[in-house]
């Protein structure tokens, strides 16, 4: 898949870009180069425009920026501590459960960048355990933040976990093999 792109209604059964004030935003079109055809990789039936994104470092912070600036909202990194961002003023952290190394990662997020009623979009390249998404969650429910989502290049966690996390994979376990 190439070109991943945020896309609205524009018609009947069809889709355009979406633009930063775009109200009826559907999900994200990407073209697939097998065959030529436009397909919807990501659809947001049901789920409520986020207001911010927010990707854990370091691998997030590269995909995490051009999910915001498509859906037209804030950017917000969660940050660890022993990787040389540590950001001053007052910071939410929480610890994830272990991860696929059996490594618990500590996560936080700038208290004044995330608040009441913000609703988040968690985005990843890769989702193996949903340990990362975990803590992240954890920092915006202590925020009284929610998460809306969770979108990855990438999951190989197992179905339920996808179901329970609300995890969107361009590429999930079953085509990972």
């Amino acid at each position: 898949m190439t070109g991943g792109q945020i896309v609205a209604a524009s018609g009947v059964s069809t889709v355009a870009p979406a633009g930063a004030a775009a109200t009826t935003v559907v999900g994200v079109a990407a073209h697939d180069a097998a065959n030529g055809a436009r397909v919807t990789v990501w659809p947001l039936t049901n789920v409520e425009q986020p207001t911010v994104v927010v990707a854990p470092a370091v691998t997030g912070l590269l995909l995490g920026p051009l999910a915001a600036t498509a859906l037209g909202v804030g950017f917000v990194p969660a940050l660890k501590p022993g990787d040389g961002r540590r950001p001053p003023g007052a910071v939410t952290w929480a610890q994830s459960p272990p991860d696929f190394r059996g490594r618990r990662v500590t996560l936080g997020i700038r208290d004044r960048h995330l608040g009441p009623g913000d609703r988040v979009l968690v985005v990843d390249d890769w989702v193996a355990t949903g340990a990362q998404v975990r803590a992240i969650d954890e920092v915006c429910a202590a925020r009284g933040a929610t998460v809306v989502g969770v979108a990855a290049v990438a999951a190989d966690c197992p179905p339920e976990v996808a179901r329970e996390l609300r995890i969107r994979a361009l590429v999930d376990a079953t085509r990972l093999t």
